[in-house]
């Protein structure tokens, strides 16, 4: 996926988790607005090798509050977060699933 749009604000660098042994990467994590109807928000993160921590800070220093910027970024990991959800409806299971066919 490819999306455009404006810093809300200055990128940082963050440490992300990556197995069980507490081994880490840099993040590299920015806020973006997306130039669509509806100025979506988008939070998105590119990781760097375990030891490019350097160069992650360099990229973030790049890319500061209400700058344009483009990024790339797979489907296979993206999440959709709704943080002002109105109502959740729960739906009757039917006595067959579409599994069950």
């Amino acid at each position: 996926m490819e999306y455009t749009g404006t810093l809300l604000r200055d990128a940082e660098v963050r440490a992300r988790v990556i197995d069980h042994d507490g081994h880490s990467v840099p993040v590299l994590c920015v806020e973006l607005e997306i130039n669509n109807p509806a100025r979506t928000h988008l939070h998105a993160e590119q990781r760097f090798d375990a030891a490019h921590h350097a160069q992650a800070s360099l990229a973030a220093k790049r890319l500061t509050k209400g700058a344009r910027i483009t990024l790339h970024g797979s489907l296979a990991d993206m999440r959709l977060f709704s943080g002002n959800t109105t109502h959740i409806h729960l739906h009757k299971p039917s006595s067959e699933s579409p599994c069950q066919k």
